[in-house]
């Protein structure tokens, strides 16, 4: 019975949950970029992160640790390639 009232909080939580909700763990500046997201194609001009941005993307399904795996492989074979850690806050051009 505790577990399912435990589990009915909880779905009474995500049906109420909020940008502002201080559940959510959101700063004022990452609320404001969610509300307003660029509204302009992102021109990457830089090699290096349009390969991190691909690699993030061909690994959505598989864990983060499957991501930094595979950057820690890349930066061991080509040293010179600066790939994006798994974290991606802002890119804006």
């Amino acid at each position: 019975i505790e577990e399912i009232q435990d589990a009915e909080k909880f779905i009474k939580l995500i049906r109420q949950a909020t940008l502002e909700d201080h559940h959510s763990g959101l700063d004022d500046e990452l609320r404001e970029n969610i509300r307003t997201p660029p509204q302009t194609p992102l021109d990457i001009d830089d090699p290096d992160i349009l390969f991190s941005i691909k690699a993030y993307i061909s690994a959505s399904e598989a864990s983060q640790e499957t991501y930094q795996s595979f950057r820690r492989a890349v930066q061991e074979r080509f040293p010179s390639v600066n790939m994006l850690s798994y974290y991606i806050l802002i890119l804006n051009g």
